[in-house]
């Protein structure tokens, strides 16, 4: 019996964690929960600590399934790249000195 090599190829993000979610995904939620159970131990109770939770809560479920519209990009990646331009350096080699 013959074995054939064939190429993986995958045009899906692969969802273990229930089928729904991809494990970046799950992190980020996770991780948004844990800082929003952090926040409401640490600061004291009132509107600025709802605020806060809130804050955290849609950062955390932007990050995990937010696309920035025009470039196809998911949010984390694009903030990430943002970052990354942002400081590196820069060379502009027409400049005259």
């Amino acid at each position: 019996m013959r074995i054939y090599r064939v190429p993986l190829i995958l045009d899906e993000t692969y969802r273990p964690v229930g089928g729904v979610l991809s494990v970046k995904q799950a992190a980020y939620l996770l991780g948004a929960l844990v800082a929003c159970a952090g926040a409401y131990r640490v600061l004291p109770l009132g509107e600025v600590t709802w605020g806060v939770v809130a804050v955290i809560a849609v950062l955390g479920t932007a990050l995990a399934f937010a696309k920035v519209p025009g470039s196809g990009l998911e949010l984390d990646r694009y903030v990430y790249l943002m970052a990354k331009y942002g400081l590196t350096p820069k060379e502009y080699p027409y400049v005259r000195r």
